[in-house]
């Protein structure tokens, strides 16, 4: 595990009265890169800046949105602290090597100082979404609160583009007899002359007549048992818009002072009106602890091989050639590549060809050198000095390594997954924020607030009959242990037999004929409109030892309604690398004579001492065999000159390679 220390400056807003308060502040962050693939433990030191101690403790909290991020020691206790002293807390971090090599990772902290409090006020627009409330559905008809941007686009908050929403009917589903609780992101401390206002309309100015209220708990806040009704109103339209009217609503909450407590908007009493819109919700002078947050982005290094060209050698092709080019490869990178690879080199150069392009690399440990020697020709018609660019691919031959596992949540989008319309219907796949040309309502997701989305019925089309694949981002090695793992429902209980399945691909992702389904399941529904969320499982050991796609598929189904799937789980694979780039062979810049006069390693054949002369200082020597094995080393402090004693050396074929400030030679040489 490693240690790295965070220095957090949290500034606390200090209570009226004071003349001298505490002032935690924020210094500096390091490191700025943690490792993938390990835990990381992290320090974060708070620093007491003000000029007043702290009389208690402050609590820190660490958490992470990122889907590669798992926070595994998420919170510390920091005593009091005198003026201009520090303490350190200690936080657990662990990044899934799975995260892309260009993603940097967001980390939010919050401190609060215990027993302090300040008069707040908050307030909620639901512009961005739900901003932390949460949902009861009291009557269990799969029906409650949504954001009015899953089902009716922007345009329909209080003077702004979305709102909250509650339905007593549904257009594809008829009369609703809503009990439905909006519950507030926290609970409050109610303080002096506190109150809740907010913004209410009916959707439809011709059944306007829905009833709602504002419900408090003491308690807890996931039932409506928990809930007692201090308020309620009917709404009322008047003919001005096809929308009705926005009224202003409020609540003096005075009487709670000192009280904790949840609020929650409540939907009830009512039915085969239409909607019932909620926007602008401010909750004034309420006690909240002294506290700070933010939202610190640090890079990642993720341990692993990397495979590229490194020199070649003849350093002079000339023109009207055919030849055995010796190439050296290395692995640059920081981790050892486990597993013997294919390399295969190409061109699409006018004038040079490779004759014979493929090569089998060894597993390399970092900074290991492999050399290959590739028959090319080349063209007599070749200008002098042209650059003839060369594309390189390397793909592993077997699965070695980690095993890893890894869940996409689907929060946002569909994580990289790929779809595949396998019976050409023109509908697929598709993510709950893409509801709107489907006319579907989005269910409440497994976990979090978005899932995937199948459907055998389209409400804007009809009966349908879908053969629908949605792939996963990348091809996985699989062991004797890999599995896969999701959660489905079904969005109506009275249309629940989806049929779906397992899928898997050895050849490509982008046909349905590559896929094969190894197990399949009926999906069933128990009282609840948006039927219940199962967790299904494939075991996938009789791929072990190969690269595979693997994918989800929704078929054997027609006229029911829609599949629902969140949650995806790879389990214990390992992970698939293969590396992709390109080099440049020079074709006639120099002559040999002023080759061999700005480099002279002699003799050639060598027999004993080899000896090496060239323009520029040194700053390595190393000679490798035919198999890449590196047999001598030497690091140098400026010389421009060395000799080898290679007569120990055994008979054959050898490579010299330089390594100066400017570039890289790589020298053939034979031993006699």
């Amino acid at each position: 595990m490693r240690k790295y220390f965070f220095i957090l400056i949290v500034l606390l807003t200090a209570k009226s009265g004071f003349a001298q308060t505490p002032e935690i502040t924020f210094n500096s962050c390091t490191p700025e890169t943690i490792t993938a693939n390990e835990e990381t433990e992290i320090v974060i030191t708070l620093i007491n800046n003000g000029d007043a101690a702290t009389e208690s403790n402050t609590f820190v909290t660490l958490s992470s949105d990122d889907q590669y991020v798992t926070v595994v020691g998420d919170h510390a206790i920091y005593g009091p602290m005198a003026a201009g002293a520090t303490q350190d807390g200690n936080f657990t971090v662990f990044v899934n090597s799975m995260i892309p090599d260009d993603h940097s990772i967001s980390l939010n902290f919050k401190a609060v100082l215990e027993g302090s409090s300040v008069i707040s006020n908050v307030s909620f627009d639901f512009e961005t979404g739900m901003q932390g409330w949460t949902t009861i559905d009291a009557d269990g008809d799969g029906f409650n609160w949504i954001k009015s941007g899953d089902k009716l686009g922007s345009g329909y908050g209080h003077e702004s583009s979305y709102c909250m929403f509650s339905q007593s009917y549904d257009n594809d589903f008829d009369i609703l007899y809503p009990d439905n609780y909006l519950v507030s992101p926290e609970k409050y401390l109610i303080g002096e002359n506190a109150q809740i206002k907010f913004w209410a309309c009916a959707q439809d100015m011709n059944y306007p007549e829905e009833h709602f209220g504002l419900a408090i708990s003491s308690n807890g806040n996931s039932s409506d048992s928990d809930f007692t009704t201090i308020a309620e109103w009917t709404m009322t339209a008047k003919n001005q818009k096809d929308q009705g009217t926005w009224y202003e609503y409020s609540v003096d909450l005075s009487e709670y002072e000192g009280q904790e407590l949840w609020l929650a908007f409540r939907h009830f009493d009512c039915f085969d009106q239409y909607f019932l819109a909620l926007d602008d919700v401010e909750i004034s002078n309420i006690y909240q602890p002294m506290s700070w947050t933010e939202k610190i982005n640090l890079s990642v290094v993720n341990p692993s091989p990397n495979i590229v060209f490194d020199s070649y050698m003849p350093n002079v092709i000339q023109p009207g050639q055919d030849l055995n080019i010796d190439i050296a490869f290395i692995n640059n990178g920081t981790k050892a590549n486990l597993s013997s690879s294919d390399l295969t080199l190409t061109t699409d150069d006018q004038y040079l060809s490779i004759i014979e392009g493929d090569l089998t690399l060894f597993p390399m440990e970092p900074n290991e050198i492999q050399m290959g020697t590739f028959p090319i020709s080349v063209k007599e018609s070749a200008p002098n000095g042209h650059e003839a660019i060369i594309n390189m691919n390397v793909k592993p031959q077997n699965v070695a390594g980690d095993e890893i596992s890894f869940t996409y949540k689907f929060e946002k989008d569909l994580n990289g997954w790929t779809t595949i319309d396998g019976n050409n219907d023109g509908h697929f796949w598709y993510h709950t924020s893409e509801t709107d040309p489907h006319d579907a309502i989005m269910v409440p997701s497994y976990s979090g607030t978005g899932h995937l989305m199948s459907e055998s019925y389209c409400n804007a089309i009809g009966p349908l009959s879908p053969d629908d694949f949605i792939v996963a981002p990348n091809l996985i090695g699989v062991t004797e242990n890999t599995t896969i793992s999701f959660w489905a429902c079904a969005q109506d209980e009275d249309y629940a037999g989806e049929h779906f399945g397992v899928a898997v691909s050895t050849t490509g992702n982008t046909s349905a004929d590559d896929f094969t389904v190894v197990e399949e399941w009926t999906l069933t529904a128990k009282n609840t409109r948006a039927g219940n969320w199962y967790e299904f499982t494939a075991d996938l050991s009789e791929y072990a030892g190969q690269f595979v796609w693997v994918a989800l598929r929704h078929f054997g189904s027609s006229n029911l309604f829609i599949l629902c799937v969140d949650d995806v789980s790879i389990n214990n694979f390992v992970k698939y690398q293969e590396w992709n780039s390109t080099f440049k062979i020079t074709i006639g810049t120099v002559s040999l004579a002023e080759n061999e006069a700005g480099s002279a390693i002699y003799p050639n054949p060598v027999k004993d001492y080899l000896h090496i002369n060239i323009e520029e200082e040194i700053n390595e020597v190393e000679i490798y065999n035919v198999l890449g094995v590196r047999l001598h080393n030497e690091t140098s402090e400026g010389w421009t000159g060395k000799t080898i004693d290679m007569s120990s050396f055994e008979n054959g074929t050898y490579f010299v390679r330089i390594i100066t400030e400017k570039e890289v030679k790589t020298i053939k040489i034979n031993k006699i």
